[in-house]
């Protein structure tokens, strides 16, 4: 894989104060992020200069969400509320206490229809959000506040990370059910990122400057150590290949780590006062920081191509660790296939039910009847999928994507 040179590409004012949290849509070119002055903004990338401003919340934010199947923005707050915010001009919200302490953070299943909530009242809870919300599950195995709370990327497991420096992994379809990953740690955790490729690795950020990597079938055995800094580590964001992680730092730093190399590659330093969040973009072209200084920086590091990974079962082809602190390295990778599967059509499927629900219309779109089709075709679904999507459109003034 070929990695440019990070160059930044826009730097966006707004905030009023301290920047917490900071998220991009997977569906629609948008960037949210949210503050210690209880407000978020939603950035437009076809015009970086404008946003839009959501406020209601009596408490900071501390973490911010986008579905992956429609346009809603979960928000986790101070306040003890969450809120689902249809995030567009004419846009409404709705709000629930989650818990009985401030909510640290907020996350969606990849099928979108389940939220995942922390707390500082020491539990992880389960809400359904796809229809009529409704409470599903209490998971409280934490013994102090609960940081962060993370879907793993098939939707199975839950992981949480910690003031009582553990970390867990929760099956949730049996709250009763979970596996103590790490116990007895240096520090406790701040953040838990899973690897989008990679469904049993995660990693940890700990306010020791390490990054941690681990997998669930070996709990008690790292795959990989990063010193990162002295300083405190924030926040993680894995790029969707799985190979590099982002991290933000206490003294405004943010480095990328390159886990086939098993080293640091890029040191980042325009944040003034600690960088607190990144995320990179849905293609991995883009990624964005923020923090202390109250801007949000968009960065811009070049095309490439998402390789095929080795299952860990034969391998992860990653390296351990070292000191060495060289700027760049260029791997060649394989392309991933992209031929339609079964598992692709019942994607589909699944979502053209969801989105006929949503809308409540019947299984036709103006491009003709598809329901009779026997078998149906990944491009009839696609068809389907993006007419019904035209009723569901974020924002007549959004049309360029992120790249």
């Amino acid at each position: 894989m070929n990695l440019s040179d990070p160059a930044v590409e826009r730097q966006l004012q707004g905030h009023k104060s301290k920047i917490t949290c900071i998220t991009f849509n997977p569906r629609y070119p948008a960037i949210a992020s949210g503050d210690l002055g209880n407000n978020i903004l939603v950035w437009n990338p076809k015009k970086w200069g404008n946003s839009l401003k959501f406020e209601g919340h009596k408490g900071c934010i501390n973490d911010l969400n986008f579905s992956p199947t429609v346009n809603l923005l979960a928000s986790a707050s101070s306040d003890r509320m969450v809120r689902l915010w249809v995030p567009t001009y004419s846009g409404g919200f709705s709000e629930f206490m989650a818990h009985s302490s401030g909510v640290r953070s907020v996350h969606f299943s990849p099928d979108g229809e389940l939220l995942a909530t922390a707390s500082e009242d020491k539990s992880v809870k389960l809400w359904q959000t796809d229809g009529k919300r409704r409470f599903i599950s209490s998971m409280s195995h934490h013994t102090n506040w609960v940081r962060c709370a993370r879907f793993s990327p098939n939707g199975l497991l839950i992981g949480s990370c910690s003031d009582d420096s553990s970390a867990i992994i929760w099956d949730f379809r049996d709250e009763k059910k979970s596996v103590e990953v790490v116990q007895g740690m240096d520090s406790a955790p701040h953040h838990l990122a899973f690897s989008p490729v990679r469904e049993t690795t995660f990693a940890l950020a700990y306010p020791t400057g390490h990054v941690r990597v681990f997998d669930i079938r070996m709990p008690q055995e790292l795959l990989q150590s990063y010193k990162a800094h002295d300083k405190a580590v924030h926040q993680l964001s894995f790029h969707p290949s799985g190979n590099y992680i982002l991290s933000a730092h206490d003294d405004g730093q943010i480095k990328m780590l390159d886990l086939l190399e098993g080293r640091p590659i890029y040191t980042m330093s325009l944040h003034k006062g600690a960088a607190t969040c990144v995320a990179f973009s849905p293609s991995g072209k883009l990624f964005a920081s923020a923090g202390a200084d109250r801007q949000v920086v968009i960065w811009k590091i070049g095309n490439e191509e998402k390789p095929v990974v080795s299952p860990l079962a034969s391998g992860t082809g990653w390296k351990k660790p070292t000191d060495t602190n060289s700027k760049t390295s260029t791997k060649t990778v394989e392309k991933r296939a992209s031929s339609p599967d079964m598992s692709r059509i019942k994607d589909l499927e699944a979502r053209v039910k969801k989105l006929e629900l949503l809308l409540q219309v019947s299984p036709r779109c103006n491009q003709g009847d598809i329901e009779n089709v026997n078998p149906l075709s990944p491009g009839d679904l696609e068809n389907r999928v993006a007419c019904l999507e035209e009723r569901l459109t974020f924002d007549d003034s959004i049309e360029a994507g992120y790249d």
